[in-house]
Protein backbone atom coordinates (compact mmCIF):
# COMPACT_ATOMS: atom_id res chain seq x y z
CA UNK A 1 0.00 0.00 0.00
CA UNK A 2 2.92 2.39 0.85
CA UNK A 3 4.44 2.03 -2.89
CA UNK A 4 0.61 2.81 -4.06
CA UNK A 5 0.19 5.57 -2.12
CA UNK A 6 3.65 7.18 -3.00
CA UNK A 7 3.16 6.57 -6.80
CA UNK A 8 -0.55 8.28 -6.61
CA UNK A 9 0.99 11.17 -4.34
CA UNK A 10 3.23 11.64 -7.38
CA UNK A 11 0.90 11.35 -10.40
CA UNK A 12 -1.75 13.69 -8.41
CA UNK A 13 1.12 16.33 -8.15
CA UNK A 14 2.27 15.95 -11.71
CA UNK A 15 -1.17 16.31 -12.71
CA UNK A 16 -1.48 19.19 -10.76
CA UNK A 17 1.51 21.01 -12.19
CA UNK A 18 1.11 19.88 -15.52
CA UNK A 19 -3.08 20.84 -15.78
CA UNK A 20 -1.98 24.60 -14.00
CA UNK A 21 1.37 25.01 -16.47
CA UNK A 22 -1.38 24.60 -19.61
CA UNK A 23 -4.06 27.02 -17.99
CA UNK A 24 -1.64 29.62 -18.64
CA UNK A 25 -0.32 28.16 -22.09
CA UNK A 26 -4.24 28.60 -23.21
CA UNK A 27 -5.29 31.52 -21.12
CA UNK A 28 -6.68 33.35 -24.32
CA UNK A 29 -9.68 30.38 -23.86
CA UNK A 30 -11.47 31.46 -21.38
CA UNK A 31 -13.39 28.32 -21.37
CA UNK A 32 -10.37 25.78 -21.50
CA UNK A 33 -8.43 28.36 -18.95
CA UNK A 34 -11.21 27.78 -16.23
CA UNK A 35 -11.34 23.92 -16.73
CA UNK A 36 -7.86 23.49 -16.09
CA UNK A 37 -7.64 25.73 -13.32
CA UNK A 38 -10.91 23.65 -11.78
CA UNK A 39 -9.17 20.34 -12.90
CA UNK A 40 -5.62 21.72 -11.02
CA UNK A 41 -7.49 22.51 -7.94
CA UNK A 42 -8.65 18.95 -7.90
CA UNK A 43 -5.80 16.99 -8.23
CA UNK A 44 -3.94 19.17 -5.32
CA UNK A 45 -6.92 18.13 -3.11
CA UNK A 46 -6.32 14.38 -3.73
CA UNK A 47 -2.66 14.92 -3.51
CA UNK A 48 -3.64 16.07 0.11
CA UNK A 49 -5.93 13.36 0.21
CA UNK A 50 -3.20 10.66 -0.72
CA UNK A 51 -0.52 12.39 1.95
CA UNK A 52 -2.74 11.88 4.53
CA UNK A 53 -3.17 8.33 3.71
CA UNK A 54 1.13 8.35 4.17
CA UNK A 55 0.57 10.14 8.06
CA UNK A 56 -2.46 7.48 8.43
CA UNK A 57 -0.59 4.22 8.16
CA UNK A 58 2.81 5.83 9.99
CA UNK A 59 0.91 4.06 12.92
CA UNK A 60 -0.81 1.39 11.57
CA UNK A 61 0.22 -1.76 9.58
CA UNK A 62 -0.67 -1.44 5.69
CA UNK A 63 -3.37 -3.94 4.80
CA UNK A 64 -2.98 -6.66 2.15
CA UNK A 65 -3.29 -5.39 -1.35
CA UNK A 66 -4.83 -7.40 -4.58
CA UNK A 67 -3.44 -5.64 -6.83
CA UNK A 68 0.17 -4.03 -7.75
CA UNK A 69 0.92 -0.86 -9.89
CA UNK A 70 3.94 -2.32 -12.26
CA UNK A 71 6.46 -0.42 -14.25
CA UNK A 72 4.86 -0.84 -17.94
CA UNK A 73 0.90 1.00 -15.88
CA UNK A 74 3.57 3.56 -14.28
CA UNK A 75 5.45 4.51 -17.40
CA UNK A 76 2.39 4.78 -19.39
CA UNK A 77 0.50 7.13 -17.23
CA UNK A 78 3.38 9.02 -16.80
CA UNK A 79 4.11 9.25 -19.83
CA UNK A 80 0.82 10.89 -20.66
CA UNK A 81 1.93 13.41 -18.87
CA UNK A 82 5.61 13.89 -19.60
CA UNK A 83 4.24 14.32 -23.51
CA UNK A 84 2.01 16.76 -22.28
CA UNK A 85 5.04 19.27 -20.71
CA UNK A 86 7.00 18.60 -23.35
CA UNK A 87 4.98 19.56 -26.28
CA UNK A 88 3.87 22.53 -23.55
CA UNK A 89 7.94 23.61 -23.29
CA UNK A 90 8.15 23.41 -27.30
CA UNK A 91 5.38 25.08 -27.85
CA UNK A 92 3.35 22.40 -30.08
CA UNK A 93 0.37 21.84 -27.88
CA UNK A 94 -3.11 22.19 -29.53
CA UNK A 95 -6.38 21.74 -27.45
CA UNK A 96 -7.42 19.42 -29.83
CA UNK A 97 -4.38 16.96 -28.35
CA UNK A 98 -4.45 18.33 -24.93
CA UNK A 99 -7.91 17.04 -24.40
CA UNK A 100 -6.61 13.68 -26.10
CA UNK A 101 -3.90 13.70 -23.35
CA UNK A 102 -6.57 14.37 -20.51
CA UNK A 103 -9.43 11.91 -21.45
CA UNK A 104 -6.61 9.19 -21.78
CA UNK A 105 -4.86 9.99 -18.66
CA UNK A 106 -8.27 10.50 -16.35
CA UNK A 107 -10.31 7.13 -17.58
CA UNK A 108 -7.08 5.40 -17.07
CA UNK A 109 -6.46 2.84 -14.05
CA UNK A 110 -5.38 5.70 -12.48
CA UNK A 111 -8.58 7.03 -10.79
CA UNK A 112 -9.25 3.34 -10.40
CA UNK A 113 -6.55 2.81 -8.23
CA UNK A 114 -7.01 6.09 -6.05
CA UNK A 115 -10.35 5.11 -5.40
CA UNK A 116 -9.24 1.31 -4.30
CA UNK A 117 -6.94 2.79 -1.99
CA UNK A 118 -9.74 5.32 -0.36
CA UNK A 119 -11.91 2.66 0.19
CA UNK A 120 -9.55 0.60 2.05
CA UNK A 121 -9.04 3.87 4.37
CA UNK A 122 -12.66 4.96 4.51
CA UNK A 123 -13.81 2.15 7.64
CA UNK A 124 -10.73 3.26 9.23
CA UNK A 125 -11.08 7.36 9.31
CA UNK A 126 -14.17 9.57 9.23
CA UNK A 127 -12.10 11.76 6.86
CA UNK A 128 -11.97 9.34 3.92
CA UNK A 129 -15.80 8.75 4.06
CA UNK A 130 -16.61 11.65 1.65
CA UNK A 131 -13.20 11.09 -0.72
CA UNK A 132 -14.92 8.98 -2.97
CA UNK A 133 -17.84 11.03 -3.74
CA UNK A 134 -15.31 14.21 -4.69
CA UNK A 135 -13.17 11.89 -7.17
CA UNK A 136 -16.56 10.67 -8.82
CA UNK A 137 -17.65 14.32 -9.01
CA UNK A 138 -13.77 15.46 -10.39
CA UNK A 139 -14.97 12.73 -13.67
CA UNK A 140 -18.17 13.96 -13.89
CA UNK A 141 -16.95 17.30 -14.30
CA UNK A 142 -14.29 16.78 -16.45
CA UNK A 143 -16.69 14.01 -18.95
CA UNK A 144 -18.74 17.06 -18.93
CA UNK A 145 -16.65 19.58 -19.97
CA UNK A 146 -15.43 17.17 -22.77
CA UNK A 147 -19.16 16.18 -23.97
CA UNK A 148 -19.42 20.08 -23.92
CA UNK A 149 -16.15 21.33 -26.03
CA UNK A 150 -16.28 19.74 -30.16
CA UNK A 151 -12.41 18.39 -29.83
CA UNK A 152 -13.65 17.10 -26.36
CA UNK A 153 -16.10 14.78 -27.79
CA UNK A 154 -13.89 13.45 -29.86
CA UNK A 155 -11.37 12.52 -27.73
CA UNK A 156 -14.37 10.98 -24.88
CA UNK A 157 -16.37 9.32 -28.27
CA UNK A 158 -12.40 7.80 -29.27
CA UNK A 159 -11.88 6.02 -25.91
CA UNK A 160 -15.50 5.42 -24.57
CA UNK A 161 -17.09 4.05 -28.21
CA UNK A 162 -14.45 1.92 -28.93
CA UNK A 163 -16.11 -1.25 -29.03
CA UNK A 164 -14.98 -3.88 -26.76
CA UNK A 165 -12.90 -6.58 -27.95
CA UNK A 166 -14.36 -9.30 -26.48
CA UNK A 167 -18.50 -9.95 -25.78
CA UNK A 168 -17.45 -13.01 -23.90
CA UNK A 169 -19.01 -13.30 -20.28
CA UNK A 170 -16.34 -12.45 -17.21
CA UNK A 171 -17.13 -13.86 -13.49
CA UNK A 172 -14.92 -12.03 -11.05
CA UNK A 173 -15.65 -13.81 -7.67
CA UNK A 174 -14.03 -12.25 -3.91
CA UNK A 175 -15.51 -11.70 -0.61
CA UNK A 176 -14.04 -8.07 -0.92
CA UNK A 177 -16.08 -5.62 -2.79
CA UNK A 178 -13.58 -2.96 -3.19
CA UNK A 179 -11.42 -5.81 -5.02
CA UNK A 180 -14.46 -7.14 -7.34
CA UNK A 181 -15.00 -3.41 -8.03
CA UNK A 182 -11.62 -2.70 -9.00
CA UNK A 183 -10.89 -6.01 -11.12
CA UNK A 184 -14.37 -4.96 -12.77
CA UNK A 185 -12.83 -1.47 -13.60
CA UNK A 186 -9.73 -2.83 -14.56
CA UNK A 187 -11.08 -5.64 -17.22
CA UNK A 188 -14.65 -3.47 -18.24
CA UNK A 189 -13.60 -3.79 -21.96
CA UNK A 190 -12.98 -7.55 -21.82
CA UNK A 191 -16.34 -8.47 -21.92
CA UNK A 192 -19.67 -8.49 -19.59
CA UNK A 193 -18.29 -8.78 -16.24
CA UNK A 194 -20.51 -10.29 -13.25
CA UNK A 195 -19.55 -10.25 -9.76
CA UNK A 196 -20.10 -13.09 -6.97
CA UNK A 197 -19.19 -12.61 -2.81
CA UNK A 198 -18.06 -16.15 -2.65
CA UNK A 199 -18.19 -19.69 -4.14
CA UNK A 200 -21.62 -20.93 -3.21
CA UNK A 201 -22.75 -17.37 -5.10
CA UNK A 202 -20.72 -18.37 -8.07
CA UNK A 203 -21.56 -22.16 -8.35
CA UNK A 204 -25.44 -20.16 -8.42
CA UNK A 205 -24.29 -17.75 -11.14
CA UNK A 206 -22.12 -20.90 -13.30
CA UNK A 207 -25.59 -22.36 -13.66
CA UNK A 208 -27.27 -19.49 -15.16
CA UNK A 209 -24.09 -18.72 -17.58
CA UNK A 210 -21.56 -19.73 -19.93
CA UNK A 211 -17.96 -17.51 -18.94
CA UNK A 212 -15.19 -17.95 -20.63
CA UNK A 213 -13.16 -16.42 -18.04
CA UNK A 214 -13.78 -16.58 -13.87
CA UNK A 215 -11.39 -14.71 -11.98
CA UNK A 216 -11.53 -16.38 -8.09
CA UNK A 217 -9.74 -15.70 -4.87
CA UNK A 218 -8.60 -18.56 -3.02
CA UNK A 219 -9.86 -17.81 0.70
CA UNK A 220 -13.66 -16.84 1.48
CA UNK A 221 -16.25 -17.55 3.78
CA UNK A 222 -18.74 -20.19 2.92
CA UNK A 223 -17.31 -21.52 -0.13
CA UNK A 224 -13.84 -20.89 -1.20
CA UNK A 225 -12.08 -20.77 -4.09
CA UNK A 226 -10.87 -24.04 -4.40
CA UNK A 227 -14.21 -26.04 -3.34
CA UNK A 228 -15.63 -23.65 -5.81
CA UNK A 229 -13.65 -25.15 -8.80
CA UNK A 230 -14.25 -28.91 -7.94
CA UNK A 231 -17.57 -28.04 -7.90
CA UNK A 232 -17.85 -26.10 -10.55
CA UNK A 233 -15.82 -28.26 -13.06
CA UNK A 234 -18.19 -31.68 -11.62
CA UNK A 235 -20.94 -29.88 -12.95
CA UNK A 236 -19.83 -28.28 -16.26
CA UNK A 237 -16.10 -30.17 -17.21
CA UNK A 238 -15.26 -27.39 -19.87
CA UNK A 239 -14.87 -24.92 -17.47
CA UNK A 240 -11.37 -26.78 -15.66
CA UNK A 241 -9.63 -24.53 -18.13
CA UNK A 242 -11.35 -21.23 -17.45
CA UNK A 243 -10.26 -20.01 -14.01
CA UNK A 244 -7.47 -17.53 -13.10
CA UNK A 245 -6.90 -17.47 -9.18
CA UNK A 246 -5.95 -15.06 -7.35
CA UNK A 247 -4.31 -15.62 -3.99
CA UNK A 248 -2.98 -13.79 -0.81
CA UNK A 249 -2.23 -17.51 0.87
CA UNK A 250 0.23 -19.23 -1.68
CA UNK A 251 0.34 -22.24 0.49
CA UNK A 252 1.94 -25.51 0.00
CA UNK A 253 -1.45 -27.29 -0.44
CA UNK A 254 -3.17 -24.54 -2.75
CA UNK A 255 0.67 -24.59 -5.21
CA UNK A 256 0.27 -28.27 -5.00
CA UNK A 257 -3.48 -28.07 -6.17
CA UNK A 258 -2.98 -25.33 -8.54
CA UNK A 259 -0.16 -27.68 -10.47
CA UNK A 260 -1.85 -30.86 -10.54
CA UNK A 261 -4.90 -29.01 -12.31
CA UNK A 262 -2.86 -27.03 -14.49
CA UNK A 263 -4.09 -23.93 -12.97
CA UNK A 264 -3.00 -20.15 -13.61
CA UNK A 265 -3.08 -18.34 -10.39
CA UNK A 266 -1.39 -14.87 -9.48
CA UNK A 267 -0.13 -13.95 -6.07
CA UNK A 268 -1.74 -10.78 -4.44
CA UNK A 269 -0.52 -8.31 -5.27
CA UNK A 270 -0.76 -9.08 -8.67
CA UNK A 271 0.32 -6.67 -10.98
CA UNK A 272 -2.20 -4.83 -13.05
CA UNK A 273 -0.35 -5.79 -16.45
CA UNK A 274 -0.06 -9.34 -15.83
CA UNK A 275 -3.72 -9.47 -14.82
CA UNK A 276 -4.91 -8.34 -17.86
CA UNK A 277 -2.43 -10.55 -20.25
CA UNK A 278 -3.95 -13.49 -18.18
CA UNK A 279 -7.26 -12.62 -18.55
CA UNK A 280 -6.84 -12.02 -22.34
CA UNK A 281 -4.50 -15.28 -22.31
CA UNK A 282 -7.42 -17.27 -21.65
CA UNK A 283 -10.45 -15.55 -23.45
CA UNK A 284 -8.20 -16.07 -26.46
CA UNK A 285 -7.94 -19.90 -25.70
Amino acid sequence: MEEIIQWLMKIEHLADDIYSQAAIYFKSDRDLTQFLEHAAKDEAMHYHVMASAAQHYQTRPFPPLSIAVDTETRDRIEGIFKKISEQLANRSLSKEILLDYITTAEFSEWNDIFMYVVSNLKEQADEFKYVLGKIQSHKRYIEAFLEGSEQGQESLRRLLDIPAVWTENILIVDDEEIVSELFKALLQREGIIDIAANGQEALQKIKLKYYKLIISDVDMPIMGGVSFYRSAVEIFPTLKDRFLFITGNPSQENLDFFQQNSLKFLSKPAPITAIRNEALRLLLT
